[in-house]
């Protein structure tokens, strides 16, 4: 399928703002390989859509599940308790060049939310 067809098929099934969200996201990362910059506000604008469009779509289940299990203890993640794990046997000296930019990405972030 190739990125027109996602796209159309996102819109049909979900919604114009969903697709119109992953199109960008999709151009920022394209971008985003040759640059080594992205959009951090554009990443999280797509994240509360995604957020939205699922809970319109299972909220409902959502909470009865919850409703019928009440000894699950996962929580969600939230922005006063950001959490990133990453474990490279390696070491950090062996990183791959991607995994590199990750792990920059996410300290810029957290230095951004005042978090060490």
């Amino acid at each position: 399928m190739n990125a027109l067809d996602q796209l159309s098929y996102i819109r049909k099934n979900y919604s114009t703002r969903l697709a119109m969200t992953k199109a960008m996201t999709t151009v920022a990362a394209q971008l985003g390989k040759f640059t080594h910059f992205y959009p951090a506000a554009l990443y999280d604008y797509s994240s509360n859509i995604v957020e939205k469009q699922l809970l319109s779509k299972y909220g409902d289940f959502l909470s009865t599940w919850i409703m019928a299990h009440p000894e699950e203890t996962a929580t969600p993640f939230t922005t006063q308790a950001p959490h990133a794990w990453m474990c490279w046997l390696q070491g950090e000296d062996d990183l791959p060049p991607l995994l590199q930019r990750i792990t920059n990405v996410q300290n810029i972030c957290l230095k951004t939310i005042n978090i060490q």
